[in-house]
């Protein structure tokens, strides 16, 4: 994309934007922290492949847009208290000082290397093909994560069943097995877009389709969503922007956005008890979900589940008290005690789920009851003020950038799987803690690229024995 359509996009926001919200009340805090994002998109060139846009993007929805529609409506979620609209200020001020650190952390990445790879995709593409033997495998893998999270009690989310925490933090393996399957996905939307045979969007269709459905009754938006989404940020990164193409794009997005309240309705007000099959047949109960919602409540419910900005204006205003104090880092010193694995790892008092903790001992929500997430900028905030926000971002900006130059998708069959392995918790790093992230680029990574060099072995002997394929894998390195 070249740097006239990048601005003309970015113009094209602001201009949509202070058309329709220009007399809310935090309009001027909330265009700067929008176009604080889409400066720092604007240096990721608006690559969807780059670690540093979907972290962006994240923040983008979840900040600016979720604080724009949920102070449009006039019906507001329960869950969203009137109280918590003061702290939008702070939240803001708090995103704007981050996307100045990962700007200069991406700056600093491009300064160092002098070179940005990441953005060629069509020299990176291979005349190669992934075997379906091994992509039917790998869906195989994500049946057997359905069967073992039923019969273990993590199929349904929390709120929407009965949950088995012991059984999700001792057999967190499991989980990878939720990954293989997205590989599988992803590895097919290789084939397809590159080689454009319709066999191949067959298959494509099918293997969403079957994800999707055996996802839908457990309640979990992510992993229901993230199959489309990712197959959503793989396509628009594969074409030639057109009018009719970029309609369709608009319409997925709409689709998609739509989905969040009503995924939240299918959790909270249908029943979760009864076979799979049962919530199947629930969970396509659309038409009731309309009769029962206004249109106001529906966008109330949505601006519920994006507006977790608040959580990070709290700790801004509360840091402004007295008696508010910063935590520290020192807890994190027991970081790598989670590179072990966890049916030995010894007991600490450091949890994956510090951050709710410290919201609860601050005082967030305590009416309400439920999990409250620092978000990322939150856990800087309240561990080492503005200065650690600004500061670990810079780090954060410069890794990702990093890292994403050296796992474009297109590039090999390893740089594809381990891209998709990453994507799940890049989607949502925004929402997550420093404990996640140094797991994630230390324990996670390591373990993908074990997953990739396995998963590419496979394909190469698969594709060896197939003597009627012309193409062979190619033996690029990450």
């Amino acid at each position: 994309m070249t740097k006239n359509k990048q601005i003309a996009i970015i113009l094209f926001i602001i201009s949509l934007f202070s058309l329709f919200c220009y007399k809310q009340n935090y309009f001027y805090y909330n265009i700067i922290a929008l176009l604080s994002c889409l400066f720092a998109l604007y240096l990721t060139q608006f690559s969807f492949f780059s670690f540093n846009a979907i972290l962006i993007l994240g923040h983008l929805v979840q900040y600016p847009l979720a604080s724009f529609l949920v102070d449009s409506l006039e019906t507001k979620s329960d869950s969203i208290l009137e109280s918590e609209f003061s702290l939008t200020v702070g939240g803001m001020i708090c995103l704007t000082i981050a996307m100045m650190g990962l700007s200069i952390g991406i700056m600093g990445y491009k300064s160092f290397f002098k070179k940005n790879k990441i953005f060629d995709n069509k020299h990176y593409f291979k005349k190669t093909r992934v075997s379906l033997y091994l992509i039917l495998s790998l869906l195989s893998c994500f049946v057997l994560y359905i069967i073992i999270a039923i019969k273990t009690n993590t199929y349904y989310h929390s709120v929407a069943g009965d949950y088995d925490n012991k059984f999700a933090n001792s057999y967190g393996i499991i989980g990878y097995l939720l990954y293989f399957g997205y590989v599988g996905l992803g590895l097919q939307c290789y084939n397809y877009f590159i080689f454009k045979r319709k066999r191949d969007g067959i298959v494509l269709l099918i293997y969403i389709s079957i994800i999707i459905l055996l996802m839908l009754p457990s309640g979990s938006r992510r992993f229901i969503l993230l199959p489309i989404v990712l197959v959503f940020v793989l396509y628009i990164n594969t074409i030639k922007f057109s009018i009719p193409k970029l309609l369709w794009v608009s319409f997925i997005i709409i689709i998609l956005t739509i989905s969040l309240p009503l995924l939240e309705y299918l959790r909270n007000e249908v029943n979760s008890h009864g076979s799979i099959f049962d919530r199947m047949t629930d969970a396509f109960s659309l038409p009731k979900f309309l009769k029962d919602t206004e249109n106001t409540k529906t966008l109330a419910l949505l601006g519920r589940r994006l507006s977790d900005y608040t959580s990070v204006g709290y700790i801004y205003e509360y840091l402004q008290y007295p008696n508010g104090q910063l935590i520290g880092f020192t807890d994190l010193l027991m970081s790598p005690v989670f590179l072990v694995p966890t049916l030995i790892r010894p007991e600490t008092m450091l949890s994956f789920n510090y951050d709710a903790i410290i919201m609860e001992g601050i005082g967030f929500r305590p009416e309400i009851g439920g999990s409250s997430p620092t978000m990322l900028i939150g856990d800087f905030l309240i561990r080492g003020g503005l200065v650690a926000v600004f500061f670990g971002f810079i780090f954060l900006g410069f890794i990702l950038e990093y890292m994403s130059n050296k796992l474009n998708p297109f590039k090999s069959i390893k740089g594809m799987v381990i891209w998709i392995m990453m994507f799940d918790t890049i989607t949502s790093l925004h929402t997550m803690t420093i404990l996640k992230l140094f797991v994630l680029f230390t324990k996670q990574f390591f373990l993908f690229l074990i997953f990739a060099e396995l998963i590419n072995y496979i394909n190469k002997r698969l594709k060896k024995d197939d003597k009627s394929n012309e193409h062979y894998l190619s033996s690029d390195s990450v």
